[in-house]
């Protein structure tokens, strides 16, 4: 019987986040890598949000429950399928700080944290840093650019 992968990964390139694209429709976001191909687009144009991967297929249906808690799905064929994350924000005053926990199905944590007026955040496992924005290279762009720690120093790819 063949292992299924693994749902947490290292993902090892950078990403460039944009809402702001000529061929995009409003709303949508987009994750392309260095050489300005798309990985990841979302589309939220309903009640629900839609992961898209490279070739436009759905692969992660995202919806907010009742109690305010967003939930995140697998799909498959057109289908929602198995439960894949939760995630729940909170704001911290008076800096209007963006926190939101992510749960992922198996019990990996993560916790992003961010300022919405800036357009940034930093995800983190525990105490150590996932992923941040390359501020250096992001300072004067409309897209946003994040890295991936390299190994356990903490450097980040670029």
């Amino acid at each position: 019987m063949a292992e299924e992968p693994p749902l947490i990964a290292q993902i090892p390139v950078d990403l460039f986040v944009s809402r702001k694209r000529s061929g995009l429709t409003r709303g949508d976001l987009t994750f392309r890598d260095p050489s300005d191909n798309i990985v990841f687009a979302v589309d939220d144009r309903s009640s629900s949000r839609v992961i898209l991967d490279r070739t436009g297929l759905s692969i992660i249906s995202i919806a907010r429950n009742p109690n305010g808690v967003w939930s995140g799905s697998r799909v498959d064929g057109g289908e929602t399928k198995d439960p894949i994350f939760t995630a729940e924000k909170r704001l911290h005053r008076p800096r209007s700080r963006k926190e939101v926990d992510v749960v992922v199905v198996g019990g990996c944590e993560f916790k992003i944290r961010g300022s919405p007026f800036q357009r940034s955040c930093t995800i983190y496992r525990g105490d150590s840093v996932v992923a941040q924005p390359l501020a250096s290279l992001t300072e004067n762009c409309k897209d946003k650019r994040y890295g991936v720690p390299d190994g356990e120093e903490g450097h980040m790819h670029g």
